[in-house]
């Protein structure tokens, strides 16, 4: 699975662009990640705090065939903000845009 694209928010002058290839978000991912006994030992929160913090990320894609991620995310304080039927390199993958709740959101009830 390839690791999510962030965006940062337009609002944010001094945010900079997340881009996991320009990061060690990729390489951590793999080496934290990939071990199925390691899930839920909470690095990939810490991972997604990191990027949230450091560089601003308030939203990312996802596949959405992918339901572990998507529950990890909306989890995490992600909504879905829209959906596209094709992933970025035009493959028939479905692709779920989620943006950071914001702390007010009227959706969340809180």
């Amino acid at each position: 699975m390839p690791c999510p694209t962030f965006r940062t928010s337009p609002a944010s002058a001094t945010s900079r662009a997340w881009s996991p290839a320009l990061s060690p978000w990729q390489t951590a991912k793999s080496r934290c990640c990939s071990c199925i006994h390691r899930r839920g030992k909470g690095a990939g929160g810490r991972l997604l705090s990191h990027a949230i913090a450091a560089f601003g990320a308030t939203s990312l894609d996802v596949n959405e065939q992918n339901e572990q991620a998507v529950g990890f995310y909306l989890h995490q304080g992600f909504v879905i903000a829209g959906r596209s039927e094709l992933d970025g390199t035009g493959k028939p993958y479905p692709i779920l845009h989620l943006q950071l709740r914001d702390q007010g959101d009227e959706r969340t009830g809180h």
